[in-house]
């Protein structure tokens, strides 16, 4: 059981690489709603859970946004609440389409705030992690400021990267 736990972080981990390296290219789709309300229903029946001990287990206060996700809402949702819900299914962290915004271009910030996002941490949570002012990592997050060394170094280790996952160096092949 240990060696299968294992197994699976890695590839969690090596999933969660992949889209940050991608993030620093593209944007990718966003996951359709019938598709969030297919995988949502799907994975909550496996469970045996109804939409309010889903959202319980998830530490989403109202069961109402589940109802609604299932119901296919177009609503914007935040990825927090999607990542959340994701891992309450035990699946990983971008089942239900959780994703940086559209509004953060392909690059270092989108790449930072997959992360982010893929963590579980708002704003505020990876500035106490890191000692760096939220608004210091919005800034980043969407290209207003580059950020120091040091400041990718510790945002990176808050997240268990490295700062090369985050913002590779030119001409690397990372």
């Amino acid at each position: 059981m240990t060696d299968d736990r294992s197994a699976a972080t890695a590839a969690r981990e090596a999933r969660l690489r992949q889209a940050v390296l991608a993030a620093h290219h593209t944007i990718p789709e966003p996951l359709p709603p019938a598709e969030i309300a297919a995988r949502l229903r799907a994975g909550r029946e496996r469970l045996g859970l109804t939409q309010a001990q889903l959202a319980a287990q998830a530490g989403i206060s109202q069961y109402l946004l589940v109802r609604e996700l299932e119901n296919s809402s177009d609503r914007e949702r935040n990825p927090l609440s999607l990542v959340a819900l994701a891992g309450a299914l035990d699946e990983d962290w971008d089942y239900l389409g959780a994703m940086a915004p559209p509004t953060i271009a392909p690059g270092h910030g989108r790449a930072l705030a997959t992360a982010r996002i893929a963590r579980g941490f708002t704003l505020a949570e990876l500035a106490e992690r890191t000692g760096h002012g939220a608004s210091t990592l919005y800034q980043i997050e969407h290209g207003r400021m580059k950020g120091s060394r040091l400041t990718w170094t510790g945002t990176a280790r808050a997240l268990g990267l490295t700062a090369s996952d985050l913002a590779p160096q030119r001409g690397s092949t990372k």
